[in-house]
Parts: C-alpha cells; structure tokens; sequence
C-alpha cells in the first residue's frame, strides 16, 4: 500500500479496497507508522462525517486496540472518545464508542459514568439505551467489588443488577445483560452469607455459555471473562456440597476438596483492562465472604481427620498448607463466634429487608447464646416497623398515588387516602376513617384519617391527610390539632400527609413550613427539619419535633405534588 501518512492516499482507495485494509490484511503497515503518524491516521478516518460508516467503526476499534496496547497514550483517546466527539455521529459509531468508553472507566470515571447517564436521557434508539444501562451496569458491579463495606458492596451489586435486568429488558435477548444479571444475584447470597448457592441459576448461566458460543460467528468471540466467571461460581458450589460428616475415607475427601480449592485459587479472570480488576475484587470478596465461613462451620467435627492427614504430609506440600489454614480457622474461638454472628445476622437481615443495619445489630446485640429464648425476642423485636422503614413505605405509596392520573387534580381526600389505605396494607394493619377519641370540639367521636397498628395490634401511627392548593390557616389547623387529640397515647411519629393542588409546589411547601413553624400547638413545638434523604422534586417531606410530658416526639408532613395542570 501506498504512504498512509498521507490521508488522501487512504481516502482514495475503493470501499471494499478499505474494508479489506481494516480486516488485518494490512497490519504490517499500520505497524509500520510512527506512534504520532499512527494516532493522526486513524483520528482523521475517525472523525471525518463523509467516510463510510462501517471504515470509521473499523478506524475506531483499531484505535482503541493501539490504546490497549500503548501504542497511542491514554489521554489521547480519551480527548477523541470525549472532548473531540461528535454526538450527532451513525448510530453503531456511538454504539461502539459507548462499549470503548467503559475500557478507561478507571482514567476518567466520573465523565465517562456522566455520558452514560446522559445518553439515557438524550438517546432513542434501543441499542445506545441498552448499551448505557450495560455499561452503568459494569460500572457499578466494579464499585460493589472494590467497596471495603459490606453494605456499599451490596447497595452497588443490587443497583447493577438494576442495570443489567434493563438492559436486558430493552433489547431481546441481550445475553451479557442476563449473564451479570443472573450472576449478581448469586454473588449477593455469597457475600450474605448463604452457603446454598441455587443450582438453577448455575445451569442458567451454563445454558448462556452454550448459547454464546453456538451462536459466535468464531470461537475467539467467547468472552473468556464470563467463562472463568462461571467456572468459579460452579467450583463454589461444587466446595459447598461437600458434606465432611460423611466421609468415609477422610485421606481422599480431604485431596479432593483441596483441589478444588486450588481451582478457586487459581483460577485468573483476565480480560482487557478493568475487568481484571474486577475479577481479583470478586476472588477477595468470595473468599472471606465465602469459603473461610465454610470451612470454619464445617469442619469443627473434624479436627482430628486434619491433624491426622497433616502428620502425612511433607511440609512441603500445598495440601499441608491448605490444611493448616483450615484448622486455624477451626480453632479460632473468637472467629467462630464472628461467624455464628455474621450468619444470624445475614438471616435477620433477609427476613427483615427493610429494617436498617443499626437495628438489627441493636436486636443482636442483647442476645446471650445460652438462652435460646433471646433469638425469639429479637425477632419479635425487629417484627415492629422502625420510622425510617415505615416512611419508605409510605413515600413509595405517595409516588404510586402520583403516577396515577385518577388522583390527580381535583380527586377527592377520601379517595386518596383509600388509595394510601390499600398500598400500607400490604405490609401493616391499617385501619381508614375509624372512629376514635374526641373530635376536634371535644364533643362527639371524631374520625381518623388512616390509623396504623404494628404486628402485635398495638397503635403504632396516625395519619392526618388533607388537600390544599394555597394556605389555609383554620383549615390547617384544624387538621394540626386533631392529630393530637386523636392520639391518646402519645405515639412516637405521627404524619401529616398534604396533598398538593397548586399551581406552584415549591412555593406552597415553603409557605407551609413557615406556617406550621409559627403555628401554637398543644405539645411545645421545639423544631423543623426538612428531610434531603429523599431527593424528589415532587415530594416534600421534614420532622418537626414536639415535647410531650417531657418526651421528645415526631410530627412528619409530607407533601406530594398532585396538580394536573
């Protein structure tokens, strides 16, 4: 071929004589430039609006290959995929340059994170919107790998399975998406604790494989990162099986089980750039997740079989080690301990998803091992609904209130609060408009809005709902002091639900925080507190504080935004 550093030359050649060129059969001489004459050639191709599709696709991937490789410095490529790029490109351009943003994630990782989440809300076509969610997918599974806490490490893992079951959801059969998918949720019950891998998503996953590869056009198409992925996940599941109190020749049992660990150990989980620091991640995190727990709960029966293989052995071998490593763990008290604990509380935090962490380690906490009757009482305990729990539920109720259109507008309160009703019932006793205490006169019984009871029936919460569209002073009063006279027991969190119908949402909700401020109550009002936890636009939400008989108790007002206009 001619002179490429010429790009005339290149542009002169045929369309075929071009693909032809970027199919490998002109290697030697792209090898042939200089690093500045290479980068310059291809960035040319790359950029230029009036080249073919498919050549500047190939002119890509070649370019980012020459990255990988060091032929062209990172920051060059990064200036090309992000500073220099042309967002009105052909759509399997930016396809592709979407795939090769992720392989520098590590360079530039909150740039790269940004246009991900910006191509959800700019881009249309399917392929570019599942191929975002991918990515922010793989992001975050290698944020949740790389996480030291536990709770981030499962906060990132369940949002990336999010990702990949949208991705997935998007485009038919995207199968990556389903693989991570699919294997997030394993990876989950690892790090919780579960030693019971379930066996139908490993054949899932094989099933996958199989697929993959039956349908590659060649068998280098084999993403060799998904294969390791499985082959640990099926090793796992192949140690968790082993059932030592039934061994019969302990001497065999024992080699077996070791070679099986040397698979875990040895198996490397390499593929361009940051997935192999994503897979060395995911080995840390199995094995203190996964297998010292195993071999600790396992094996307390079994010491006498390791010290006995152990005087077989040469000190020399691997196996001794291995060995010796687990009867460490065995002896270890203290570990023990931690691991009977790391389980009991992985169970609570599986019955009890949506109590917090601090609870349930509170629950745990006052339990003494030798009375069995401590593990009901916490669970008894952890059974009442916590305040941050609670509020959860009631805000997703107030977003599923919102996103229906009935309830929009001019709906009536009544409605509403039916609407409410129906959505708590389904994780409390709630009770709507019953008949309680004295009304606001002091007269006859007065009615509440919606009154919630715990698992046990006892008075747990009372919400006081009213629609308004501008300041209403009696009208909010009326609602401010009936919520303490209807509670004649002194709860600790009750709600104000205001259902907004104005025009201006943010104005009615700062007006209306000045106003309850300022309002005189019957318990001394002490403070207000605007809630930023939940960050929705369309929903308000803060804590007043109020002294009753010497107690500090909560008066929550949330407000969603109903206005149809």
């Amino acid at each position: 071929m001619q002179d490429l550093n010429n790009i005339s030359t290149f542009k002169g050649l045929t369309l075929s004589e071009k693909i032809y060129f970027f199919e490998g059969h002109n290697n030697s001489t792209l090898e042939s430039l200089s690093d500045k004459s290479l980068n310059d050639f291809l960035r040319k191709i790359i950029l230029d609006n009036k080249e073919n599709v498919n050549i500047r696709k190939n002119a890509l991937q070649t370019y980012v290959h020459y990255s990988a490789i060091g032929r062209i410095k990172v920051r060059q490529t990064l200036s090309l995929l992000i500073d220099e790029w042309d967002n009105n490109a052909d759509v399997f351009l930016k396809l592709q340059r979407l795939k090769d943003l992720y392989l520098f994630y590590n360079e530039e990782e909150t740039e790269i994170e940004t246009i991900y989440q910006d191509s959800l809300k700019e881009e249309t076509e399917t392929e570019l919107l599942s191929e975002s969610l991918f990515n922010l997918g793989l992001i975050n599974m290698q944020k949740g790998f790389s996480s030291i806490e536990k709770e981030k490490t499962i906060l990132f893992l369940e949002k990336s399975k999010l990702f990949f079951t949208e991705s997935n959801e998007i485009i038919e059969n995207r199968i990556d998406s389903k693989f991570y998918k699919i294997s997030i949720t394993i990876v989950v019950d690892l790090i919780n604790g579960i030693q019971n891998i379930d066996s139908s998503n490993l054949k899932i996953l094989a099933s996958i494989l199989f697929e993959k590869d039956a349908y590659a056009f060649s068998k280098n198409n084999v993403n060799s990162f998904h294969v390791g992925f499985y082959r640990v996940l099926n090793t796992l599941n192949i140690i968790k099986q082993e059932t030592p109190n039934n061994w019969l020749n302990f001497r065999k049992n024992l080699s077996e089980l070791y070679s099986q660990y040397s698979e875990f150990t040895n198996l490397l989980l390499k593929e361009r750039l940051n997935k192999s620091l994503i897979s060395n991640e995911f080995k840390n995190i199995v094995k203190t997740r996964f297998i010292e727990p195993y071999f600790t709960l396992s094996f307390q029966a079994q010491l006498s079989k390791i010290d006995s293989r152990l005087t077989e052995l040469q000190s020399t071998n691997p196996e001794f080690d291995f060995l010796n490593e687990i009867r460490d763990l065995v002896i270890d008290k203290k570990n023990k301990k931690k691991v009977e604990s790391e389980i009991v509380k992985n169970t609570l935090i599986k019955v009890f998803p949506n109590r917090s962490l601090s609870n349930i380690e509170e629950s745990i906490s006052k339990i003494d091992e030798s009375n069995p009757f401590d593990y009901l009482s916490a669970f008894e305990e952890l059974k009442i609904p916590s305040t941050t729990e609670y509020t959860d539920k009631l805000v997703s109720a107030c977003m599923k209130l919102q996103g229906n259109r009935l309830y929009r507008g001019s709906s009536s309160e009544d409605d509403r609060n039916t609407f409410i009703t129906n959505l708590l019932e389904t994780d409390y006793r709630v009770k709507d408009q019953t008949r309680w205490s004295k009304s606001a006169a002091g007269k006859s019984a007065g009615e509440i809005d919606i009154f919630v009871f715990d698992s046990k029936g006892f008075p747990y919460s009372i919400i006081e709902a009213l629609n308004l569209d501008s300041i209403k002073s009696g009208y909010i009063i009326n609602h401010l002091d009936k919520i303490f006279k209807y509670d004649t027991t002194g709860l600790e969190n009750n709600f104000i639900l205001v259902y907004s119908n104005s025009k201006n949402f943010d104005s009615l909700w700062k007006r209306y925080v000045k106003f309850i401020s300022k309002h005189t109550y019957q318990y001394e009002f002490k403070s207000f507190q605007e809630n930023k936890t939940y960050s929705f636009t369309d929903i308000k939400i803060g804590e007043a504080t109020h002294i009753r008989k010497g107690k500090s108790i909560k008066l929550y007002h949330l407000m969603i935004d109903l206005n149809d206009e």
